[in-house]
This record gives structure tokens, sequence and C-alpha cells, in this order.
């Protein structure tokens, strides 16, 4: 992020998690890919909050894909 103003690749990686969450839902490997971006993004970024928000996320879909093969 530079100067508060959201990069491209923020502003992209939001706008592919709302777009494949409308299109797909949140079990697929397009959005594991999206919410693990954006976690690596914040933790780079130095945000902690949106970056365990994010991991939280990943790791949400991942158990949800788990429950379903058991």
């Amino acid at each position: 992020m530079m100067d508060g103003k959201p990069t491209p690749a923020e502003v992209n990686l939001l706008a592919a998690e709302n777009i494949i969450g409308n299109a797909v839902g949140t079990d697929n490997d397009y959005m594991k890919t999206t919410y693990k971006y954006l976690k690596n993004l914040y933790a780079r970024w130095k945000k902690p909050k949106k970056a365990i928000e994010y991991r939280d996320k990943f790791l949400n879909s991942n158990r949800i894909t788990t429950d379903k093969n058991a």
C-alpha cells in the first residue's frame, strides 16, 4: 500500500473475491487462492488484523472442503 491508497494488486484481489464468491461461492480453489494472496499481501504490509481475517477465511474454506470429504 502506497500512501494509504490501495494498490492495483489489492483492488484486483478484492474484486476477485467478490466476483468468485458471487459466481461459485467460497468452497473452491479459486477462492482459497484469493484468500491466500490477500493474507500474504496484508502480512507484507504489516496489517496483522487484515492478514488474520484472510488467514481465517482460508482455513475456514479448507475446513468446509475437509468436512464434505468426511
